[in-house]
């Protein structure tokens, strides 16, 4: 059995969406969604150990996606890192507020994002 940790990228670009698929690939177990709705779908039904999460999306944005995850019982408890371009203090606030466990700044370099999702990882057991 493959023992890869599952994550779960939620972009509505399908280049960024590509981008994070390639740079995991060799270490993750990678799916993707390009919508807040089909990836709420996907973490209820599929599961993941992380969710990469854009903030600006068109219909459900990244916090309204995030408070729906935090409501299910199935999806409550998956860490969530936001990774975005939205560098918008108001919009940043309100999103701490739901307590996710990283908001990195797109570009991200590779190096910081292997970082944050090695924190999260590290931390389990």
């Amino acid at each position: 059995m493959d023992d890869k940790k599952r994550i779960l990228v939620i972009d509505d670009s399908k280049v960024q969406l590509r981008a994070l698929s390639e740079l995991m690939k060799g270490r993750y177990e990678v799916v993707t969604a390009e919508t807040g709705k089909g990836g709420i779908e996907m973490a209820k039904q599929e599961g993941a150990d992380l969710i990469l999460l854009d903030y600006s999306m068109p219909g459900l944005d990244g916090k309204e996606t995030l408070e729906i995850l935090r409501s299910h019982e199935e999806t409550k408890e998956i860490p969530v890192i936001f990774i975005t371009g939205d560098d918008d203090k108001e919009d940043i606030v309100k999103v701490l507020k739901l307590y996710p466990q990283g908001y990195l700044l797109k570009p991200v370099k590779p190096e910081r994002l292997f970082q944050a999702i090695e924190e999260i990882f590290g931390n389990e057991n």
